[in-house]
C-alpha cells in the first residue's frame, strides 16, 4: 500500500505544478494586455501633444508673417525683393521641448521651421489675356513685354495670346 500512497501524492504534486504554471501563464497574459493598453493610451497622448505643438508652431509662423506684412504696409507702398518680407526664414531648429520625448525609440528627428513669403501679385495670370477693351489690351502689352524679357519671340507670344483666348472661348462660352 505504501507504493500506492506515494503515487497519489506524486500525481497530486504534478497537478499542483501544472495548476501553478497555468495561473502564472494566465496572469502574464492578463498583465501584458493591460500593459499594452497603457502603452497605446500613452502613445495616443504623446501624439496628441505633438499635434497641438505643431499647430501652435504653425500659428506662430502665420502670426510672424502677418507682423512682417503689416510693418511693410506701414513703411512703404511699393514692394521690392529687398524688403524684409522677401527674405526667407532660414531652416531654423526649434527648441528640443517640441520634439516628442519617447523613451526607448530612436528619436533622430529635429523639429525645424522654414518658409518664405511670395508676392502673388507679381505673377502674371494668363486669364487676364482674355479681358476685352482697354484693360485687355494693357494685359496683352504687359504679356508681350514679359515674353520679350524671357526671350520669347513676338510670334510665339502672339500665338500664346491667341490660344489662351481660343481656349477660353471654347471652354467657358459653350452654348
Amino acid at each position: 500500500m505504501r507504493g500506492n500512497r506515494s503515487g497519489t501524492f506524486s500525481s497530486q504534486r504534478g497537478v499542483a505544478i501544472v495548476t501553478a504554471l497555468l495561473v502564472v501563464v494566465l496572469s502574464t497574459v492578463l498583465v501584458s494586455g493591460v500593459i499594452w493598453r497603457i502603452y497605446k493610451v500613452s502613445r495616443s497622448v504623446q501624439n496628441e501633444a505633438a499635434k497641438i505643438q505643431a499647430r501652435q508652431v504653425m500659428q506662430s509662423a502665420i502670426e510672424w508673417a502677418s507682423v512682417i506684412l503689416r510693418e511693410d504696409a506701414r513703411v512703404s507702398t511699393t514692394d521690392t525683393l529687398a524688403e524684409p518680407w522677401a527674405v526667407p526664414l532660414a531652416d531654423t531648429r526649434l527648441n528640443e521641448s517640441l520634439k516628442p520625448q519617447i523613451s526607448g525609440t530612436d528619436n533622430n528627428t529635429n523639429a525645424r521651421l522654414s518658409g518664405d513669403i511670395e508676392d502673388a501679385q507679381a505673377r502674371f495670370n494668363l486669364f487676364n489675356l482674355t479681358q476685352t477693351g482697354t484693360a485687355g489690351e494693357k494685359q496683352v502689352k504687359a504679356f508681350y513685354r514679359l515674353s520679350a524679357l524671357m526671350g520669347l519671340s513676338r510670334s510665339m507670344s502672339e500665338t500664346i495670346v491667341k490660344e489662351v483666348r481660343r481656349a477660353k472661348a471654347t471652354v467657358w462660352c459653350r452654348p
